[in-house]
């Protein structure tokens, strides 16, 4: 499979095409600061198709990401093993993919601190939060 695999799973994104960004004069400072140094202070004069496409590369990646966690299933069901392992997934952070004007992680904001973290297994409840 190809990057264009992914990315034609998923859709143009429409009125989520590019993030409603808050005033710049309303910014904390240390966000202020952040999306400064992360050079995307300018953000709200990019092209919009440019926002729309870097924010489908990263949703890609999360179905490439999904995929490939299927089939690490499949291969514990077809090895005879799926009802009795642990799986844990969790990421290190999250991704603001260009909410805030910013990318990657490095603020405390939900985008960048809220990460996912599923566990699944013997004696764990299903679709408990």
């Amino acid at each position: 499979r190809t990057n264009s695999t992914y990315m034609q799973q998923v859709p143009l994104l429409g009125n989520w095409s590019v993030p409603s960004w808050l005033p710049k004069a309303t910014l904390h400072p240390s966000d202020a600061y952040t999306v400064k140094v992360k050079g995307g202070w300018k953000m709200d004069e990019a092209d919009k198709s440019a926002v729309e496409h870097f924010r489908r590369v990263y949703f890609s990646m999360c179905v490439q990401a999904d995929e490939l966690i299927g089939r690490i299933l499949e291969a514990l069901k077809v090895g005879g093993s799926r009802g009795q392992p642990y799986i844990i997934f969790l990421s290190d952070h999250g991704e603001h993919a260009l909410e805030h004007r910013q990318t990657g992680k490095n603020s405390m904001l939900e985008a960048s601190s809220r990460v996912p973290l599923v566990i699944a297994g013997p004696g764990v409840p299903k679709n408990a939060r």
